[in-house]
């Protein structure tokens, strides 16, 4: 009888787990969306203004300055003259930064799979002294970071680079 009882209370709470395979939902539901990058017409290499540090990545400090990476964009530029005080000075975008070094001055840093090699003479006039093409292999991000639902990649739109959660209608594939 006890089992039976477990069993009857147990079969509502099992329910609410199953989800359909199909996932067509009549509401926003959150599921990872690809971000593409067309690799045959990057945006330049430019020296902005400041922006907020949303999504941080590595952190390198040469001389007076603080170089922090923000992922898929670019690098912030602080300068560090007063350690109390940082502030925060431009921004030099990247299209698809992931990666940096600091090396005899002179940052070292990836655009999907390019290095570009970037002059600190003078931060604030930061410019790419040299590229170099096809550096590095592409990395397959077919797949989102987590299991669950998310929208199936599209070849047609670019290489898949990173991947955003964020409220779609309709998530087909699952891993």
């Amino acid at each position: 009888m006890k089992f039976l009882l477990l069993l009857l209370l147990a079969i509502p709470l099992c329910y609410g787990c199953l989800r359909n395979p199909d996932f067509h939902a009549e509401r926003s539901d959150l599921a990872f969306v690809p971000v593409y990058a067309d690799t045959h017409n990057l945006r330049p290499v430019t020296l902005e203004a400041t922006r907020p540090i949303t999504n941080a990545g590595k952190i390198y400090v040469y001389g007076n300055y603080i170089f922090q990476n923000e992922q898929n964009e670019g690098i912030h530029i602080i300068d560090n003259s007063d350690p109390l005080h940082p502030e925060k000075k431009a921004f030099l975008a990247i299209p698809f930064n992931t990666e940096m070094a600091i090396r005899a001055s002179h940052i070292y840093a990836n655009s999907i799979n390019d290095i570009l090699v970037i002059d600190l003479i003078n931060p604030l006039k930061a410019q790419v002294v040299n590229r170099i093409k096809n550096a590095f292999p592409l990395i397959a991000q077919d797949y989102p970071p987590e299991s669950g639902y998310f929208v199936c990649p599209d070849p047609s739109k670019g290489i898949v680079v990173d991947w955003k959660l964020e409220p779609v209608t309709e998530a087909k594939c699952r891993r």
